[in-house]
């Protein structure tokens, strides 16, 4: 008796299976779509047609609502909560040296291949994480995610102004949007100072992936009185392959590169607070929050995810 039940059963699956594929090849009229069905009685789907006015705008008004429910959920996810976090505790922080630089990545394409569709389209295409670091107690200040351009930058200087106090040296990069952006913020209230490097031409088969070979850097001295012998962009530079080893979305030469830039934007904000408040850092014995002070223990995975949300 089982064996005939299993039978009947397996006969009438694959007869349901081939239902579904002969109605999937019969043409639907224009304005026909399929949405989901509350009645059980018409089976998991039915045709419904939009070709009356009020029926479209009843669709979209509720596909708008649910977008709306979608994005509010964004901002309460544990990227939204990070972001806010390292936004509320590093503010005002006295800081002695300071490294800031920037780490390219890309969001769905590179630029050069968004051509003129995308060519408007800034959540795609090239992606830059302007990065500042405490030298001393490797705490992460200020952080941002943009195009490489004047206004990202300044807003990125922004940030750093919030999260700083007192005068400091600062070093940069020789990108030519900083010194116009320290100065439009700070004034001569900083020891400003660019560190640029000159890089010799990549050898034949090497241009793509492999590094240039730095042949000379020069020291460029740009506000205050910055002390020469701590004008250095080691150590972020170092945490830059930190981020690149860490964070799989902008790990180069592979598929995992992120498609959406409110995803990469998340990832970046939970790596940041993690490695702030969580991580152990190996030359300090401690996080960098405990030794700026911040915090007095080592958080766990479960106290970070536990933030609560904006209000």
């Amino acid at each position: 008796m089982l064996l005939v039940n299993a039978l009947e059963n397996t006969a009438m699956a694959c007869k349901d299976s081939a239902a579904r594929s002969v109605s999937a090849l019969i043409p639907k009229p224009i304005g026909a779509h399929w949405t989901r069905c509350t009645s059980q009685e018409s089976g998991p789907r039915s045709p419904c047609n939009f070709s009356s006015k009020e029926t479209a705008y009843a669709a979209r008004n509720e596909s708008r609502s649910w977008i709306a429910t979608r994005s509010c959920a964004c901002s309460y996810s544990p990227g939204g909560r990070c972001e806010k976090l390292l936004a509320d505790t590093i503010t005002h922080i006295n800081v002695r040296d300071v490294e800031a630089d920037e780490l390219w990545s890309f969001v769905g394409m590179k630029e050069k291949a968004k051509g003129n569709l995308y060519n408007h389209v800034d959540t795609l295409g090239d992606a830059y994480t302007y990065v500042a670091i405490e030298r001393n107690s490797k705490l992460i200040l200020a952080w941002h995610l943009g195009k490489r351009n004047r206004q990202d930058t300044l807003a990125f200087i922004l940030k750093l102004r919030n999260a700083t106090d007192g005068r400091f040296q600062l070093t940069t990069d020789g990108w030519p949007s900083y010194p116009d952006a320290v100065e439009r913020v700070f004034g001569s209230d900083i020891d400003y100072a660019q560190l640029v490097k000159v890089y010799a031409a990549s050898r034949d088969g090497e241009q793509r992936y492999s590094p240039a070979e730095v042949v000379d850097v020069e020291v460029v001295p740009r506000i205050g009185m910055p002390d020469y012998e701590r004008i250095c962009t080691s150590h972020i530079e170092r945490q830059n392959l930190t981020m690149r080893m860490q964070i799989r979305r902008l790990t180069r030469l592979t598929n995992g590169f992120s498609k959406k830039w409110v995803n990469l934007k998340a990832a970046v904000a939970l790596h940041f607070a993690y490695y702030n408040f969580c991580r152990v850092h190996s030359s300090l014995r401690v996080t960098p929050a405990m030794e700026a002070g911040i915090t007095d223990h080592i958080w766990t995975i479960a106290e970070l995810i536990a933030i609560p949300h904006a209000a």
